[in-house]
């Protein structure tokens, strides 16, 4: 009896391996809608002289009654505020992309908002810092404004998170601003893996 066509097969096998990695975590890291005080409870805040760094019910990026951001209050204009997110697993090579909205008002703004990956040799308490990657930043006022990058895993690295702060200009006082919805999605399967997998999964079904 012949067999049936082999992409038929593959594409098949593609379809069951890709698709849980893609359902697999929800793309928010823990608390990053940050929707009680609560919340704080998955952030490790830095909060230098000066600056204040905690949760706020007044803003949100959805307006909505019941939730809130993470607000930094600073007139320190030498070291950032913010906060770090719960770390996630990573291994060496995976690239994680990372996004965070924030809003400034005017009115009280003077100053540049950022975010960035940070990566740990592990997620232990008191895991090795091993790499920051290059920050994102913005000074944009009065709307809600989207700072996103990437970053390859470094060799050596077990852990990511994502790092949100705050610094203030010397032309103003003090520097407000508010952060949500900050996420770092499950990373992709690159291609390469993807085919490596599909091909071990070929040879294993023709020779059992």
């Amino acid at each position: 009896m012949a067999l049936p066509p082999r992409p038929i097969l593959l594409s098949l096998v593609c379809v069951a391996v890709l698709a849980p990695a893609a359902a697999a975590q929800p793309p928010l890291v823990p608390s990053g809608s940050f929707d009680t005080a609560f919340s704080m409870l998955n952030w490790s805040l830095i909060a230098p002289p000066d600056a204040e760094v905690g949760w706020s019910g007044v803003v949100d990026f959805d307006d909505a009654p019941d939730s809130g951001s993470l607000r930094i209050l600073t007139s320190n204009g030498f070291i950032v505020a913010g906060g770090r997110s719960a770390c996630r697993l990573a291994r060496p090579g995976a690239t994680f992309e990372f996004r965070a909205w924030y809003f400034s008002p005017s009115g009280s703004a003077g100053g540049t908002n950022s975010a960035r990956l940070e990566f740990l040799e592990n997620c232990s308490e008191g895991g090795l810092h091993v790499l920051l990657s290059p920050r994102v930043f913005s000074s944009a006022v009065d709307a809600w404004t989207l700072l996103e990058g990437s970053d390859v895993t470094p060799q050596g690295a077990g852990g990511v998170r994502v790092v949100v702060g705050a610094t203030r200009s010397q032309a103003v006082a003090l520097h407000a601003v508010y952060f949500d919805e900050v996420a770092l999605p499950e990373p992709e399967i690159g291609a390469s893996a993807a085919i490596a997998a599909l091909s071990l999964l070929a040879l294993r079904r023709r020779y059992t």
